[in-house]
């Protein structure tokens, strides 16, 4: 975030009590909402940092933090300030900037929020190792694909949904007013990401091997390969699979003698090995 001209909306302060990633945010999106409008000196889109302040403080946000996000959004030149002196008190006008429409236009660009999640502070351990494993190609895709960027896009929106409940979940009952304009709109980025992982054939191609190979599931398989280590196996036409030999009944030392390439064998499926997208198996007799 600090060495980019790109910032990541979704950044917070480790330091703070409660790190908020929403401020940035919603600082934008409620500049953009008063863009159209006139403000005090009956300019279209210049309103007081005063009534923004008091749009955070009504929010859930606190009023320093959001004062310390609004500079860096100033700094970054996402949100202009009426004086060419800059700000000088709760009075001075602002309006959101080319530069921040465009930043909140890049909600939805996959390439976007898959950077931004590598430059977000987690506060659960899951949600930060499911975005490392795309970055060290553990998850079975490659750290640049498409579906690693998609499913890192959806792991941070998700986390962001969950730790908005979590923190701000008196927000509904406090500030319906406001119509909750940020989480309506990570709410509609989620909405994106599902359709463009639904439509994605190498995703929807795991989800269904998955749902159609459970675990514990029991199927006749045939060998197409035998290792030292074990035989490799098709499953239907889109799967195949690795019995290991740990993983066949019988003495180790003659454990593959009696299979051959072509034999047709049961096995029940293990789990699903995301990073070799191949299944663990085991023989049964």
């Amino acid at each position: 975030d600090s060495d980019s001209h790109i910032k990541n909306l979704f950044h917070s302060n480790s330091d703070d009590n409660l790190p908020d990633p929403f401020l940035r945010l919603t600082i934008l999106r409620w500049l953009k909402m008063k863009y159209r409008e006139r403000g005090p000196s009956n300019i279209r889109g210049f309103h007081k940092i005063e009534s923004l302040i008091q749009y955070l403080i009504s929010n859930g946000h606190e009023e320093l933090n959001g004062e310390r996000e609004l500079q860096e959004l100033i700094s970054a030149d996402c949100v202009l300030v009426e004086s060419d002196q800059g700000i000088s008190s709760k009075d001075d006008l602002i309006a959101i900037s080319p530069g921040g429409v465009i930043h909140l236009e890049l909600l939805r660009n996959i390439s976007y929020l898959s950077a931004v999640s590598e430059d977000t502070l987690y506060r659960e351990n899951q949600a930060a190792k499911a975005v490392a494993s795309h970055l060290t190609g553990e998850s079975g895709y490659l750290a640049d694909s498409k579906q690693s960027h998609l499913i890192k896009s959806m792991t941070l929106i998700e986390y962001l949904l969950s730790y908005r409940d979590s923190h701000f979940f008196d927000l509904k009952h406090i500030s319906k007013s406001n119509n909750l304009e940020t989480e309506s709109s990570l709410v509609r980025i989620q909405e994106f990401l599902k359709m463009k992982m639904d439509n994605d054939t190498e995703l929807n191609k795991e989800q269904n091997l998955l749902t159609n190979y459970p675990e514990q599931s029991v199927h006749q398989v045939q060998i197409v390969s035998i290792q030292d280590y074990g035989f490799f196996v098709d499953i239907g036409l889109d799967a195949s699979g690795l019995v290991h030999i740990s993983q066949i009944p019988g003495p180790r030392s003659s454990a593959l003698s009696n299979y051959e390439q072509g034999d047709w064998v049961n096995v029940e499926i293990i789990s699903y090995n995301k990073q070799h997208r191949k299944f663990e198996l085991k023989l049964i007799k």
